[in-house]
Protein backbone atom coordinates (compact mmCIF):
# COMPACT_ATOMS: atom_id res chain seq x y z
CA UNK A 1 0.00 0.00 0.00
CA UNK A 2 1.39 3.37 -1.01
CA UNK A 3 0.66 5.96 1.73
CA UNK A 4 0.98 8.67 -0.91
CA UNK A 5 -2.13 7.25 -2.61
CA UNK A 6 -4.16 5.59 0.12
CA UNK A 7 -4.82 6.57 3.75
CA UNK A 8 -4.81 3.44 5.92
CA UNK A 9 -7.44 4.80 8.35
CA UNK A 10 -9.70 5.67 5.42
CA UNK A 11 -9.35 2.15 4.03
CA UNK A 12 -10.01 0.58 7.44
CA UNK A 13 -13.07 2.79 7.94
CA UNK A 14 -14.52 1.83 4.58
CA UNK A 15 -13.85 -1.87 5.09
CA UNK A 16 -15.33 -1.86 8.61
CA UNK A 17 -18.56 -0.15 7.56
CA UNK A 18 -21.52 -2.40 8.43
CA UNK A 19 -22.93 -2.06 4.92
CA UNK A 20 -19.69 -3.47 3.51
CA UNK A 21 -19.98 -6.54 5.71
CA UNK A 22 -23.57 -7.10 4.65
CA UNK A 23 -22.76 -6.63 0.97
CA UNK A 24 -19.70 -8.88 0.92
CA UNK A 25 -20.79 -11.45 3.48
CA UNK A 26 -22.01 -14.89 2.66
CA UNK A 27 -23.32 -17.36 5.19
CA UNK A 28 -22.94 -21.08 5.07
CA UNK A 29 -24.64 -23.42 7.52
CA UNK A 30 -22.20 -22.89 10.41
CA UNK A 31 -19.79 -20.23 9.20
CA UNK A 32 -19.68 -16.91 7.46
CA UNK A 33 -17.37 -15.73 4.73
CA UNK A 34 -16.47 -12.43 3.14
CA UNK A 35 -16.02 -12.22 -0.61
CA UNK A 36 -13.36 -9.52 -0.91
CA UNK A 37 -14.38 -8.89 -4.52
CA UNK A 38 -17.67 -7.47 -3.25
CA UNK A 39 -16.15 -4.99 -0.78
CA UNK A 40 -16.61 -1.33 -1.62
CA UNK A 41 -14.00 1.39 -1.08
CA UNK A 42 -14.62 4.92 -2.30
CA UNK A 43 -12.16 6.18 -4.89
CA UNK A 44 -11.13 9.58 -3.58
CA UNK A 45 -8.03 11.77 -3.77
CA UNK A 46 -5.70 11.53 -0.76
CA UNK A 47 -6.80 14.82 0.83
CA UNK A 48 -10.46 13.72 0.76
CA UNK A 49 -9.46 10.30 2.13
CA UNK A 50 -7.73 12.02 5.04
CA UNK A 51 -10.86 14.03 5.83
CA UNK A 52 -12.96 10.85 5.80
CA UNK A 53 -10.31 9.05 7.88
CA UNK A 54 -10.58 11.71 10.60
CA UNK A 55 -14.36 11.26 10.76
CA UNK A 56 -13.96 7.46 10.85
CA UNK A 57 -11.54 7.86 13.80
CA UNK A 58 -13.97 10.18 15.59
CA UNK A 59 -16.78 7.67 15.06
CA UNK A 60 -14.69 4.88 16.66
CA UNK A 61 -14.01 7.13 19.68
CA UNK A 62 -17.71 8.01 19.91
CA UNK A 63 -18.67 4.34 19.66
CA UNK A 64 -16.30 3.52 22.51
CA UNK A 65 -17.76 6.27 24.67
CA UNK A 66 -21.28 5.05 23.97
CA UNK A 67 -20.27 1.58 25.11
CA UNK A 68 -18.84 3.04 28.32
CA UNK A 69 -22.04 4.99 28.97
CA UNK A 70 -24.09 1.85 28.33
CA UNK A 71 -22.05 -0.13 30.85
CA UNK A 72 -22.31 2.69 33.40
CA UNK A 73 -26.07 2.83 32.86
CA UNK A 74 -26.39 -0.93 33.37
CA UNK A 75 -24.39 -0.71 36.59
CA UNK A 76 -26.60 2.15 37.80
CA UNK A 77 -29.81 0.24 37.05
CA UNK A 78 -28.42 -2.86 38.75
CA UNK A 79 -27.36 -0.92 41.84
CA UNK A 80 -30.67 0.91 42.18
CA UNK A 81 -32.61 -2.33 41.63
CA UNK A 82 -30.62 -4.02 44.39
CA UNK A 83 -31.24 -1.05 46.68
CA UNK A 84 -34.96 -1.15 45.97
CA UNK A 85 -35.13 -4.92 46.45
CA UNK A 86 -33.50 -4.47 49.85
CA UNK A 87 -36.16 -1.99 50.93
CA UNK A 88 -34.13 1.09 50.17
CA UNK A 89 -37.09 3.20 49.01
CA UNK A 90 -37.99 5.73 51.67
CA UNK A 91 -41.49 7.21 51.61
Amino acid sequence: MDPAKLDAHFLAGCLCAPSNGRQAGTHASSSSRVDIRRLHVLQLPLDAQQAYAEVFRELRVFEGRLAEVGETGKALVSGVSDLLAAGGLES
